[in-house]
């Protein structure tokens, strides 16, 4: 093999070598982003389920205070209950 020959070839393997590193790096990042992505999932999952629990009480509180407004009468722009009058 001639020099010229020599120093491509050897060039080549040296590219070669740094393309599988740089794959291989890839590959390494690709799994840490894929082990990221399970635990967004997860804090996704639990945070809709804790709106979901707000809201519900969100909403049963609105009814209790419906259903408690009914009870109160409004005395110099204070709310007082009828035997408070």
């Amino acid at each position: 093999m001639e020099s010229s020959d020599k120093k491509a070839y050897i060039h080549a393997i040296a590219h070669h070598e740094s393309a599988l590193k740089a794959v291989q790096e890839n590959e390494e990042k690709v799994e840490e982003i894929k082990m990221e992505l399970v635990i967004l999932k997860k804090q996704l999952e639990e945070a809709k389920l804790e709106h979901d629990q707000t809201k519900k009480h969100a909403r049963k509180t609105k009814e209790h205070l419906k259903k408690a407004k009914h009870n109160w009468v409004v005395s110099n722009n204070q709310w007082l209950l009828p035997d408070e009058k």
